[in-house]
């Protein structure tokens, strides 16, 4: 396998995080503007600690070896828990997508989106990438139609019912920092000779928090669009970019371009959906709980990593760095 096929430009980081964010908004937040809010704050927070955090590691595999013993139960712990997210977003996806065919079991749709992350991340994080630079398209599309909707806007009131609401939108915060250990940067020698010769080369770090920043604006200005089929269609793409990322951040966790192994790395993600999704049938109120955990989690793991052993680490991910694990 190519070692470039697993990274993503700083531009292509910009396209995930913004239709990450954004239909995270439009998937949860019911037109409350703080939850929101409170995402893209988090989110801008995330980028700032993850830019820093892993200028020194190239892949999930990397950083979790500075816990030792305990680098391999904590990786798929943090895999465990952001494939919680994924299988809330799978499943407020299909609930949308089922709104058109009428009352049922929405979650059919669940297994063609999954079919559909597993395909796009074969041999590469690369097409799930440029799928998100090709949503700008798409955004343009909805954009134009929004200038002609008549929405309910923005709603400022904030109820207790709302507090979480902002974890939902945010999902998983080791996708942030996924897509900053995956990033190629002159710095860490990942960029192809195409790449490097270029003039644009932006920060990831402005990146991510550009791309939160917009988000935000962007959701703000679709709550003002009415319902519309074709914007609905349009949007779709925004949450399978969602579903993506999700899905690239769960496959980094569990080192597949390191291990080679797509088919037990599938298995295991589908697994991880499953339970989760059964939890949020049978019990409601814990899944609801778990959302804390899965973004408090990771978070504290990767902060925790800046105390640990972090003199240690390598200073880039090498081109024969699948070969010597």
């Amino acid at each position: 396998m190519n070692e470039r096929n697993f990274t993503v430009s700083a531009p292509q980081l910009f396209c995930l995080l913004l239709f990450y964010l954004l239909s995270g908004m439009m998937l949860f937040s019911g037109g409350s503007f703080f939850p929101a809010l409170l995402s893209v704050l988090f989110s801008c927070g995330l980028c700032v600690i993850a830019s820093a955090v892993c200028k020194k590691y190239g892949s999930s595999q990397e950083f979790f070896a500075v816990f030792g013993v305990f680098a391999r139960p904590l990786r798929l712990s943090v895999a465990f828990l952001s494939a919680l997210p994924l299988a809330g977003t799978l499943a407020a996806f299909s609930r949308d997508i089922y709104a058109f065919y009428g009352d049922g079991a929405p979650l059919r749709f669940a297994l063609p989106l999954a079919l559909f992350c597993i395909f796009a991340l074969l041999g590469g994080f690369h097409r799930a990438a440029r799928f998100a630079e090709l949503c700008i398209f798409a955004l343009a599309g909805a954009l134009l139609l929004a200038l002609f909707g008549g929405g309910n806007g923005v709603r400022f009131a904030f109820s207790a019912n709302e507090l979480f609401t902002w974890l939902d939108i945010l999902g998983a915060p080791a996708a942030v920092f996924s897509l900053y250990l995956r990033c190629a940067t002159r710095r860490n020698g990942k960029m192809s000779d195409f790449a490097l010769g270029g003039t644009f080369h932006p920060s990831p770090l402005a990146a991510g928090v550009c791309a939160s920043l917009a988000a935000l604006a962007l959701w703000s200005y679709f709550c003002f669009a009415g319902e519309n089929i074709l914007f609905s269609l349009l949007s779709c793409f925004f949450a399978l970019s969602r579903l993506l990322l999700f899905s690239l951040t769960v496959a980094d966790l569990l080192c597949y371009p390191e291990k080679r192994e797509g088919a037990k790395c599938a298995l295991t993600a589908c697994a991880f959906c499953a339970f989760h999704i059964m939890l949020a049938s049978l019990f409601p109120d814990v899944f609801a709980k778990a959302q804390v955990l899965a973004a408090l989690v990771p978070c504290a793991l990767f902060i925790l990593s800046v105390f640990i052993w972090s003199d240690h680490a390598p200073t880039s991910c090498s081109s024969d760095y699948c070969s010597t694990r």
